[in-house]
C-alpha cells in the first residue's frame, strides 16, 4: 500500500499520516469477526446518541458511526484512513494531531475538547476521548466524540457575563463593595474608593464599621439581622460614612447578601451614592420651609388678631426655636431715641430683659438714622468686629456676644422699634437666611404695629361717634318734637290763611261791589266831589286786594301748595294780556309800550295764568318806576341751542343800586332810598316772580345802573310737548353724540349704574377700577370729561388727580367728582385752580348725573377748549394759609407762563404730604404756616428723596437777623420778606425753574 501524502499537513499531522500510512497491510487483523457478529456491533454503535470510531495502531480510522459521520459532514468511505482529519476545524488541527501523538507515545487515554467543521461549513464543539486495546499489531483505538455545543455556549456566555460584570463593577457610577459577615471589606471598585476618599487598598484592609460616622454606627443594625435571619431580601438607608480627611458624607447604603463560591460561605454586597448635595437642599428646603410656615403662621395671625401683645409674644417665641438663638426680643423705640422691651423669649440661663428701660444713649443718633434708613445691624463677635465703644458695654452688660437687630418700620417711614436676636454664649456668623427671616417677620410686625395703632385709633372715633350719635338722637328727638310743633302750626297757619281769605274777601267783595254801584249812581246822582271819594274808596279796596292775593299766593308757594297748571300756551297771546293789564298805567305817565317776540311762532308749554302773573308783576314794575315819557319793551325769544324761552322786561326808568339788587327778590322787602319810597308797593311782587319762574325750573336775574333803566331777564325750560322729559332725552342723545367720558371709581358696580345713565343721555363711557390702567386709557384715549366716583379717599385718588392736572395730554380735561361733603373740602385745595370742576355729593339721583354731566357741557369756561400744550405743564406747590395771596401769586404766575399748575396747602403737614404726592419742580412756603414751625416743613421735605431737585423759596413775615441764614441752612433755595414784590418773586421763580439743579 503506497504512502498517503496530503500537501498543505503541518509536521504534527504528517507524522500522524505518516504512522496512518505506514503498516497498514500490517494492521488487518488475520481472523475478522464474522458478519453476524459485525452486523450487531454496527448497530449498536449506529444507536448511539455520541459518535463512535475505531482505528488501527498507525491510527487508520477503521469506522464511524451515522452519529459521528453527521457530525463531520462525509460519509465512512471518506472518513476511512486518514480522511477524518479532514473533519477537523483548522485552528484545531495542530493541538489535536499533538495531543493524540502524545497519548499514544505516553500510552495513556486521549481526551480533548475541539471543533469539527463540516463541508457547508457549521462548526460543532466535541468532547473526544479514546483509549488503546489490545497490544502490538493487534492494538487499536476505540473513541467517542460527544456534542458539546450548548455547553460551550454556556460557558462562553458565562465567561462574557463575568467580563461584562468586571466592567460595570470597575466603571460603575455608584460605589461597590464585598464584605463578610465580620464587616470587613475584601474588595471595592474605584468609585467606592474616590467617594471616601481612599484607596482600594486601604479599603480591603478595613471594616465597615471603621468608616461609618460613630453616631450612625447602630442605625443599620436592626435591618442587617433580618437580612441574617432572611427576612428581608435587602435593605436601603440613608447614613453618614467618614471620609479618609476626617470629614463625614451623607450616602445612601444599599445592603444585599450573595455566595461567590460552592463553600456555602455568606458575604455581602453593598452599594453607596453620594446624597451630600442633596441632603444640604434637603436642609436648606426644610429652613426655607420653616421659616415660611413661621411667616404664614405670623401672617395669619396679624390678618385675624387686633391684639398687638399675643402678636409680639407668638412672634419672639416662634423666631428663637428657629433661629436656635439664646434670646429674640422686641425693642420699641420713642422719637426721643429711647427704647423699652415689650416682648421677648430666653431660653436659660440667660436673664430676661422684659420691661428693661433703654436710655437714649444706648441707641447714638447715627444708629437711629441708620435703622430709620432701613439698614440692619449684624455683629457676629462684639470682641472682634469694629462696633461702637457704647455698643460693646451694653453688649458686654447684657452677656450678648453675637446681635441681629432688624428695623421694624411703618408704611409712613417711620421707625417703630427693632426685632432684636441674641447669641449669649458664644459668636455667632449670622446665616443669609436668617437675616432674610428677620426682615420678612420685622414686615409683618410693622403692619401689626399700624393696625393695632389704627384699632385704637378707631376705637377712638366710635366713642366719639357713640358721642355723636346719642347726640343726635337727643337733637332727633327734639327735632321730632318740634316737627310736631311745625306741623301743628303748619295746620294752624293753613287754616288761618283760608279764615284770612274768607274774612278779608268777603267785606272787600261789599266794600268793591258797593262802590261800583254808587259810581255807577244806582242809588242816587252824585256830586263831582262824592265820585272822587268813592273812586279813592275803589282804588284802595283794588289795591288792598292785590295784596291779599299776592299774600296768599306767596304762602301758597313757600307751604307747596300751589301747582303748576302746565297747559300749551302761544307767546303772542300771553304778550298779549300781560300788556293789557298795564296799558292804563303807562298810558297815564305817557309812555311807549313795545313788544318784541323772535322765532318761530309755536306753541310752548307753560302754565299760562302763572307766567302772566310774573309778566304783569315785571311791567308793573317797570312802568312804575319810569319817569314820564319814558318807554318799557318785552322781548320775548326762542333759544333752540339752549332750548330756553327768553323774557326779558327792559325799562328806561331810574335804576337800581347794585348794592340793591339782592334785596329785590326778598319778601316784604323795598329799597329804602328817598327815590323808591314815592312809589307804593309791598315788596311781594319779586318775591313771587322769582318763586313761579323756579316753579317752571327757570331762572330770573336783573342787570340795572342807577338812573340809567333796568333790565329783567327771565329764562325757562322749553318744552314742546307733554312728553317733556321723552324730547329731552332724545335731544340730549343727539347732543352727545360724540362726547365721551372716562369713569374712574372703586366699585365696578357703581360704575356699572353711572354707565347706564350716561347711556340715557347718548354718551359713550369707559369704566377703570385699576388707577394704573385708568392713566394709562386717558393718555391713549381722547375723553371730554373725566368721571371720578370715590366712595373713600386715598393717595391714590389724589395722585390721579394730580397727574391728570400736571400732564398737558389731560390737564385741560373738565372733572366730575362723586364723594362726600368731607371729601370734597379735602379735594378743594388740590383741585382749586383745575379749569372746570364740579362736585356732586352722595347720596345722588339719576337726573343730578345728567344735570352735572349738562352743567360742565355748558359752562362758559373756555380753557378746557383750548389746544393742547405742546410742553410740559410745571406743578408750584404754594404753603399759605391766606387764599387772597395764593390767587394773587397764581393770577400773576399763570399770566406770565400758562404752563404752570397751581395747588394750595394750607397747613405744614398738608404741604408735606402734598409734595410727596405730587413731586413739584418749586414750592413756596410761608414760614409762620399753622401746625408746624417752617424751618421743620422744610427739614422734611429735604428728607423725601423725590424732592432732592425741588426748588423751595421761603417767605418769611420776620425780619430778624440770622433768619434767612437759618432758612437757607434748612435746604431753601431763596429767601425773601413781606410784603413781597411779586415782580421780583416770579424772576426768582423762573430762574430757579430753568436752572439746572447743582447738588
Amino acid at each position: 500500500m503506497q504512502k498517503i501524502h496530503q500537501p498543505g499537513l503541518t509536521p504534527p499531522l504528517e507524522k500522524l499520516n505518516h504512522a496512518l500510512t505506514g503498516g497498514a497491510a500490517k494492521v488487518i487483523p488475520e481472523h475478522p469477526p464474522d458478519a453476524s457478529s459485525k452486523k450487531f456491533y454496527t448497530a449498536l454503535a449506529d444507536v448511539m446518541p455520541v459518535g463512535v470510531f475505531y482505528t488501527d495502531a498507525s491510527c487508520n480510522c477503521q469506522y464511524i458511526n451515522q452519529r459521528l459521520s453527521q457530525m463531520i459532514g462525509m460519509t465512512l468511505e471518506a472518513a476511512m484512513g486518514g480522511g477524518w482529519l479532514k473533519g477537523l476545524y483548522p485552528e484545531d488541527r495542530d493541538r489535536v494531531a499533538h495531543e493524540w501523538l502524545h497519548a499514544i507515545d505516553r500510552e495513556i487515554p486521549f481526551e480533548s475538547e475541539f471543533r469539527l467543521q463540516r463541508q457547508d461549513g457549521s462548526i460543532t464543539w466535541v468532547f473526544g476521548q479514546a483509549i488503546a486495546e489490545g497490544s502490538g499489531k493487534d492494538k487499536i483505538y476505540i473513541g467517542t466524540v460527544t456534542d458539546i455545543s450548548n455547553h460551550k455556549s454556556i460557558e462562553q456566555a458565562l465567561q462574557q457575563s463575568e467580563t461584562n460584570f468586571r466592567a460595570i463593577f470597575e466603571k460603575a457610577a455608584v460605589g461597590f463593595s464585598y464584605s463578610d459577615l465580620e464587616g470587613k471589606i475584601f474588595l471595592v471598585n474605584q468609585k467606592y474608593a474616590d467617594t471616601l476618599g481612599y484607596t482600594t487598598a486601604e479599603l480591603t484592609s478595613m471594616r465597615l464599621q471603621d468608616i461609618t460616622y460613630p453616631p450612625d454606627r447602630n442605625n443599620d443594625d436592626s435591618y442587617f439581622r433580618q437580612l441574617l435571619a432572611g427576612k428581608i431580601a435587602n435593605y436601603s438607608i440613608e447614613k453618614r460614612f467618614l471620609r479618609r480627611d476626617g470629614s463625614h458624607i451623607w450616602v445612601n447604603l444599599t445592603m444585599a447578601p450573595i455566595q461567590i463560591d460552592s463553600s456555602g460561605t455568606q458575604y455581602f454586597i453593598s452599594s453607596i451614592q453620594d446624597i451630600s448635595d442633596r441632603k444640604r437642599a434637603d436642609d436648606a428646603m426644610r429652613q426655607q420651609f420653616e421659616r415660611e410656615q413661621l411667616v404664614g403662621a405670623i401672617t395669619r395671625r396679624v390678618r385675624k388678631s387686633l391684639e398687638l401683645e399675643q402678636i409680639l409674644a407668638t412672634t419672639v417665641e416662634q423666631a428663637r426655636q428657629v433661629l436656635q438663638a439664646d434670646r429674640v426680643l422686641v425693642c420699641k423705640i420713642a422719637r426721643s431715641g429711647t427704647g423699652l422691651v415689650v416682648a421677648e423669649s430666653v431660653s436659660n440661663p440667660w436673664n430676661s430683659l422684659l420691661n428693661t428701660y433703654f436710655s437714649a444713649e444706648a441707641i447714638p443718633p447715627e444708629c437711629l438714622q441708620s435703622y430709620l434708613e432701613g439698614h440692619i445691624t449684624y455683629i457676629t463677635d462684639r470682641k472682634s468686629d469694629p462696633i461702637l465703644p457704647c455698643m460693646s458695654e451694653l453688649m458686654a452688660k447684657l452677656q450678648v456676644e453675637a446681635i441681629l437687630a432688624v428695623p421694624i418700620i411703618q408704611e409712613n417711614e417711620s421707625l417703630w422699634g427693632l426685632l432684636i436676636a441674641h447669641q449669649c454664649s458664644r459668636s455667632r456668623d449670622w446665616q443669609a437666611w436668617e437675616v432674610t427671616l428677620q426682615l420678612q417677620l420685622a414686615d409683618q410686625l410693622a403692619i401689626a404695629t399700624k393696625q393695632s395703632e389704627l384699632y385704637q385709633q378707631l376705637q377712638l372715633e366710635l366713642n366719639e361717634r357713640k358721642r355723636a350719635e346719642e347726640q343726635l338722637r337727643q337733637t332727633n328727638d327734639r327735632l321730632a318734637v318740634t316737627n310736631i310743633e311745625l306741623a301743628r302750626a303748619t295746620r294752624l297757619k293753613d287754616e288761618f290763611l283760608a279764615n284770612m281769605s274768607h274774612e278779608l274777601r268777603t267785606p272787600l267783595n261789599a266794600i268793591l261791589g258797593m262802590s261800583e254801584g254808587l259810581l255807577e249812581e244806582g242809588y242816587a246822582p252824585l256830586v263831582e266831589k262824592q265820585k272822587k271819594a268813592i273812586n279813592t274808596i275803589a282804588k284802595s279796596g283794588n289795591h288792598l286786594l292785590e295784596l291779599i292775593n299776592d299774600i296768599l299766593d306767596l304762602a301758597k308757594i313757600e307751604a307747596g301748595k300751589l301747582d303748576l297748571q302746565i297747559a300749551s300756551v302761544r307767546l303772542e297771546r300771553l304778550c298779549d294780556t300781560s300788556m293789557t293789564f298795564i296799558k292804563q298805567q303807562a298810558q297815564k305817565k305817557n309812555i311807549t309800550l313795545t313788544t318784541k317776540i323772535s322765532g318761530d311762532s309755536e306753541p310752548v308749554f307753560m302754565d299760562e295764568r302763572r307766567m302772566r302773573q310774573v309778566l304783569i308783576n315785571l311791567l308793573s314794575n317797570a312802568v312804575k318806576f319810569t319817569n314820564e315819557g319814558g318807554s318799557v319793551t318785552l322781548e320775548v325769544s326762542l333759544d333752540k341751542a339752549k332750548r330756553e324761552i327768553n323774557f326779558n322786561v327792559i325799562d328806561t326808568g331810574i335804576g337800581i343800586a347794585s348794592k340793591d339788587i339782592k334785596k329785590l327778590f326778598e319778601a316784604f322787602v323795598q329799597i329804602d332810598s328817598s327815590l323808591s319810597r314815592r312809589h307804593d308797593g309791598t315788596g311781594l311782587g319779586l318775591a313771587l316772580v322769582r318763586r313761579i319762574v323756579e316753579m317752571h325750573g327757570g331762572k330770573v336775574s336783573v342787570e340795572s345802573e342807577v338812573g340809567q333803566g333796568s333790565k329783567f331777564q327771565v329764562n325757562i325750560p322749553w318744552w314742546q310737548s307733554s312728553q317733556m322729559k321723552l324730547d329731552l332725552l332724545a335731544s340730549e342723545h343727539h347732543r352727545y353724540h360724540h362726547y365721551k367720558v372716562a369713569m374712574i371709581g372703586d366699585s365696578e358696580q357703581e360704575l356699572d349704574a353711572l354707565s347706564w345713565h350716561l347711556a340715557d343721555m347718548g354718551i359713550r363711557s369707559v369704566s377703570y377700577c385699576d388707577m394704573g390702567k385708568a392713566w394709562h386709557g386717558l393718555l391713549q384715549l381722547d375723553v371730554d370729561l373725566v368721571v371720578m366716583n370715590i366712595r373713600s379717599l386715598s393717595q391714590n385718588h389724589l395722585k390721579m388727580l394730580s397727574h391728570i392736572q400736571s400732564n398737558p395730554h389731560t390737564n385741560y380735561i373738565p372733572l366730575l367728582i362723586i364723594s362726600s361733603i368731607e371729601e370734597q373740602k379735602q379735594l378743594a385745595a388740590l383741585l382749586q385752580f383745575h379749569p372746570s370742576v364740579e362736585y356732586l355729593a352722595r347720596p345722588f339721583l339719576e337726573w343730578q348725573v345728567c344735570e352735572a354731566v349738562n352743567r360742565i357741557k355748558n359752562a362758559e369756561r373756555s380753557v378746557h377748549l383750548a389746544p393742547k400744550h405742546n410742553h410740559p405743564c410745571l406743578s408750584v406747590l404754594i404753603a399759605q394759609e391766606s387764599d387772597t395771596n395764593v390767587a394773587a401769586i397764581a393770577n400773576h404766575l399763570q399770566a406770565f407762563d400758562d404752563r404752570y399748575q397751581i395747588v394750595q396747602a394750607r397747613t405744614g403737614q398738608r404741604a408735606i404730604e402734598l409734595a410727596r404726592c405730587l413731586n413739584p419742580p418749586l414750592i413756596l412756603l410761608d414760614m409762620q404756616i399753622p401746625e408746624m414751625d417752617g424751618l421743620a416743613v422744610i427739614s422734611h421735605l429735604r428728607e423725601i428723596p423725590e424732592l432732592d431737585t425741588a426748588r423751595i423759596i421761603a417767605i418769611s413775615s420776620i425780619n430778624a437777623r440770622g433768619d434767612r441764614e437759618r432758612c437757607l441752612r434748612s435746604g431753601a433755595n431763596e429767601y425773601f420778606t413781606k410784603p413781597v414784590m411779586l415782580k421780583s418773586l416770579l424772576s426768582v421763580m423762573g430762574r430757579l425753574l430753568h436752572t439746572p439743579h447743582s447738588s
